[in-house]
């Protein structure tokens, strides 16, 4: 009896194909099937996965002769005999628990689905992986983990984690309901509006508080780097809303307003973007007036039927969807200013540490950023300083109190690296004697 069969979609990926397939078959769950759909690569990824299947009998090799994400996975849904699917990219790599937990999870309770948390991974020094936790709920909802959820009540999971790599589906209850992919051309993107459509017709799922799946970022070719993400976005929604007919379809309004409030912050994130990743180009801009056009039509409407309020949204966001609805091209002029600020900031930044002493104030998320940032760059990092009298070491720095590191280093330069206590921490080195002219808050807009 196969319990899970895992979904594996692969174009040239021969760099990572090694690390992920063995992440799957290695798995504590042996009642697996492995099925890998090549969309024609070139660089060995083929060939390589054929060796595996040779000598793996759960490993089956498909070669697909369209380029598209979500055309892969629906084949390997049709394909699948399992129980429940699971899809796992072939650039990333997962716990070799994962499967068996979440199975005899989903078994338990009768899931229709069930998802854990992820890592970001970038590969470090001595092979090693520098990991980041991204949890599916924020402290106040950290009561929803690990209970059974009804997401056809909960209209707010539709804000949260899109990506559908991190869990397994009941395949049943995704062929009954014809929940597949988007099958547009590419990979990037083509599974948001099949998250959405498991939200609204799932009545049993959960959300477990723990990161099995590993999601590389230092891949250049990941689609989170891709200047098209708007284009992406835009084939998703107008794939949920006009081929699936969201809009005609029985969900409560509470399910509407979240999708259409998570479409227009996405829409917004990404038409800025694009407009960076294309140097603000007239010529660029007006290459996709189409879609603008589509999203602002679509902004004018949800406003005018109170889907949408601008309490849905934080002040900054609200303006920025109005001067987009209003006038394209004086938004696309805010952003040119808004990003040259930025950039100017940025340049101060680095002017104002060249050939410094520099302490690292902070060994946190953004301490961590900022240190590799700095020591990637051959910035003069001598230490690192923090409250916590816990921390004495950080990679290769040691770890000292501010007052230390003031009597220590009278001439040290210091980079604050923390998102929410930088105006408390400039106050502290200010009250220790440091002059204000010897101290800049780190920005991860710096990198």
């Amino acid at each position: 009896m196969i319990k899970v069969s895992v979904i594996m979609p692969s174009l040239n990926v021969v760099d990572y194909i090694d690390e992920c397939l063995q992440s799957v078959v290695k798995q504590s769950l042996k009642e697996i099937e492995i099925i890998c759909i090549d969309a024609g690569s070139t660089d060995g990824t083929y060939e390589k996965i054929k060796e595996y299947s040779d000598k793996d009998s759960r490993i089956s090799l498909v070669l697909s002769d369209v380029k598209s994400y979500g055309a892969q996975v629906n084949i390997g849904i049709k394909l699948a005999r399992g129980k429940y699917v699971a899809i796992v990219e072939t650039d990333d790599f997962i716990d070799e628990n994962m499967l068996e937990d979440l199975y005899e999870k989903a078994e338990q309770y009768k899931l229709e689905f069930i998802k854990g948390d992820y890592e970001s991974v970038v590969s470090g020094k001595d092979e090693k992986y520098e990991k980041r936790v991204t949890r599916m709920f924020p402290r106040s909802l950290e009561h929803l983990y690990n209970i059974v959820l009804k997401p056809r009540k909960i209209p707010l999971l539709h804000i949260m984690g899109l990506n559908i790599w991190r869990g397994i589906y009941n395949r049943k209850f995704l062929i009954n309901n014809e929940i597949y992919l988007n099958e547009t051309e590419g990979a990037a993107f083509q599974d948001t509006a099949f998250y959405h459509q498991i939200v609204f017709q799932s009545a049993r799922a959960m959300f477990v508080r723990k990161p099995y799946y590993k999601y590389r970022l230092d891949r250049l070719e990941s689609s989170f780097r891709n200047s098209n993400t708007l284009i992406y976005t835009y084939d998703e929604y107008k794939y949920l809303l006009i081929n699936k007919q969201l809009e005609s379809f029985d969900i409560s309004k509470g399910h509407l307003h979240f999708i259409y409030v998570k479409m227009f912050k996405e829409f917004l994130k990404h038409l800025k973007q694009y407009m960076w990743s294309n140097h603000y180009t007239i010529e660029s801009f007006e290459s996709i007036n189409y879609i603008i056009e589509w999203f602002t039509v679509k902004l004018n409407k949800a406003v005018e039927d109170n889907l949408i309020t601008n309490h849905d949204f934080s002040e900054t966001e609200w303006n920025e969807l109005n001067y987009v609805s209003d006038s394209p091209s004086m938004f696309m002029n805010l952003c040119r200013k808004m990003d040259a600020i930025k950039s100017d900031k940025k340049n101060k930044f680095w002017e104002s540490i060249l050939n410094k002493k520099v302490i690292i104030f902070g060994t946190g998320v953004y301490g961590r950023r900022a240190y590799k940032v700095l020591t990637d760059r051959a910035v003069h990092v001598v230490c690192l300083c923090d409250n916590n009298d816990m921390i004495t070491q950080f990679e290769d720095k040691r770890v000292f109190k501010p007052e230390y590191c003031v009597e220590k280093y009278p001439d040290a330069y210091y980079v604050i690296a923390n998102k929410y206590h930088a105006d408390d921490m400039m106050i502290q080195l200010e009250g220790l004697g440091v002059a204000p002219a010897m101290i800049v808050k780190y920005n991860i807009d710096y990198v």
